[in-house]
């Protein structure tokens, strides 16, 4: 036959046992949802390659400001050369003259085309 002080190790034991299994539902149940080593380390390499793309980025956000104001400085500066163009219209004066000089130049063509076939003798 069993022995009291036995059966009362035993059920000693047996409510350890049930204590332990409990603890351990317990802790199952909170560290369900926590992330494994593995899933740190991906999540650790997402974070520094966002990093590294918002860095790019705000690098690429800077060149493309720079380039839009150099764009505008060059549209300002066109605008501006064809304000000159525009203003340094010729005279009129200046206009009747550069009209009149090649009417003049070809009277003097002419003139100095018959004042040589009138010098030259076509017969022998």
């Amino acid at each position: 036959m069993q022995n009291p002080k036995d059966r009362q190790e035993y059920a000693n034991l047996a409510a350890i046992q049930r204590h332990l299994e409990r603890l351990d539902e317990r802790l199952e149940e909170r560290t369900r949802d926590l992330l494994t080593r593995q899933d740190l380390e991906a999540l650790r390499k997402e974070v520094v390659t966002r990093d590294l793309f918002e860095s790019q980025l705000n690098l690429f956000r800077a060149e493309i400001a720079r380039l839009q104001a150099d764009q505008s400085d060059d549209r300002k500066e066109v605008e501006d050369r064809f304000k000159a163009v525009e203003s340094e219209q010729t005279s009129r004066s200046e206009r009747f003259w550069q009209r009149l000089s090649p009417i003049i130049a070809a009277i003097a063509l002419l003139l100095t085309v018959v004042e040589f076939l009138s010098h030259i003798h076509f017969t022998p």
